[in-house]
């Protein structure tokens, strides 16, 4: 069995976000889950660091 890393990433505006996973081609498909989770914990955080920083500047 032959572990690889691939590269999946998201595109916020311009910014490119890097999502790294790894494993074997028989579980690429719950590395893909995985990613898509990682990508939807990354704008959530971001999302509430955009809150934060409101929050703020109305202080």
């Amino acid at each position: 069995m032959q572990i690889g890393y691939r590269v999946y990433f998201g595109k916020e505006g311009e910014q490119i976000v890097i999502l790294l996973g790894g494993g074997t081609k028989q579980r690429r498909q719950n590395d893909i889950k995985v990613a898509l989770e990682r990508w939807e914990d990354y704008k959530q955080r971001k999302k509430q660091q955009k809150e934060k920083e409101k929050e703020k500047e109305e202080e």
